[in-house]
C-alpha cells in the first residue's frame, strides 16, 4: 500500500513540475520564465558613442543624456530642425537603448533593430509590462483600456521577450506596420491577431509622436539595410 501511495505522489510531483516548467517556458511564471525564455539575439551591437555622435551631427541637444538613473518625469521638447538622413541598424538600436536608460516608462530594454536589404525589419527586446502600463497612462488611454491591459499583464511575467518581423513605414506621422512574425516569450502569436496588435502598436507610436514637439515624419521607410527619414525633429529635450 505504501509503495502505491509513494508511486502516485511521485507521479503528482512530476506532473506539477512539468506544469510549472511549461508555464515558465511560455513566459507565465516570472522566476522560471527568466531562466527558460531567452530574447532573440539579432546580432546588432549597441554603442552609446554612436548616440552622442548622432546628436552632435544633427544638432539635437539631449539634456537628460547624463542622468544616472532613469527619470519618471515627463520630457519637454523644444525647437524644430529639418532632417533628411539614413539610419543604420546599429544607430537605431543604440538610440532605443539610450532611451530605455533615460526614462523609466520606456516599455522595453535590450532593444535591437535589424534592417535587411529588402526592407524587412526585425525588432527584439525585453518587454517591461509594468512600464507599458505606465506609458499607457501617459499616452492618454482610458481607464477601461488600461484596466484591460492590466488584466493581461497579470497573466504574464513582468519582463518577457518580444519579437516582431515585417515591414512598414510612416507618411505624415501616420504609421503603418505589416508583421509577418510576432512572438511573445516562446509563443508565436497566431496571424489572426496581427491586425489588432498592429493597430495598437501604430496608435501608441502616433500618440507618442504627437507629444513630441517638432517631430514630424513626412516620410519614413526601410530599404537597403537603412531607415530613411524625411521630416523634422526637435532641437532639444529637457526634464519637465
Amino acid at each position: 500500500m505504501k509503495k502505491i501511495v509513494l508511486f502516485f505522489l511521485i507521479v503528482l510531483i512530476l506532473i506539477l513540475s512539468g506544469a510549472f516548467l511549461l508555464l515558465g517556458y511560455l513566459g507565465l511564471l516570472p522566476g522560471i520564465s527568466n531562466l527558460l525564455v531567452k530574447q532573440k539575439d539579432l546580432g546588432v551591437e549597441v554603442n552609446p558613442n554612436l548616440v552622442v555622435s548622432l546628436y552632435d551631427e544633427v544638432g539635437f541637444m539631449n539634456n537628460i543624456l547624463s542622468l544616472e538613473e532613469p527619470t519618471s518625469s515627463d520630457l519637454i521638447y523644444t525647437g524644430v530642425r529639418d532632417l533628411s538622413r539614413e539610419f543604420s541598424s546599429e544607430e537605431l538600436s543604440s538610440m532605443l537603448s539610450s532611451w530605455s536608460m533615460e526614462c523609466s516608462y520606456v516599455p522595453f530594454r535590450n532593444a535591437q533593430v535589424k534592417i535587411s536589404d529588402d526592407g524587412t525589419v526585425e525588432f527584439s527586446a525585453i518587454l517591461l509590462t509594468n512600464s507599458a502600463v505606465d506609458l499607457a497612462n501617459r499616452l492618454g488611454y482610458s481607464d477601461e483600456q488600461i484596466e484591460t491591459a492590466k488584466n493581461f499583464v497579470n497573466l504574464i511575467s513582468d519582463e518577457i521577450p518580444f519579437y516582431i518581423k515585417g515591414n512598414g513605414g510612416a507618411i505624415n506621422n501616420s504609421v503603418n506596420i505589416n508583421p509577418s512574425v510576432m512572438q511573445l516569450g516562446n509563443v508565436k502569436i497566431p496571424s489572426s491577431y496581427f491586425p489588432e496588435i498592429s493597430a495598437g502598436i501604430e496608435d501608441s507610436i502616433e500618440r507618442r509622436a504627437s507629444q513630441v514637439e517638432g517631430l514630424f515624419a513626412r516620410e519614413l521607410s526601410f530599404n537597403q539595410g537603412k531607415m530613411n527619414f524625411e521630416g523634422t525633429i526637435p532641437s532639444a529635450v529637457d526634464l519637465e
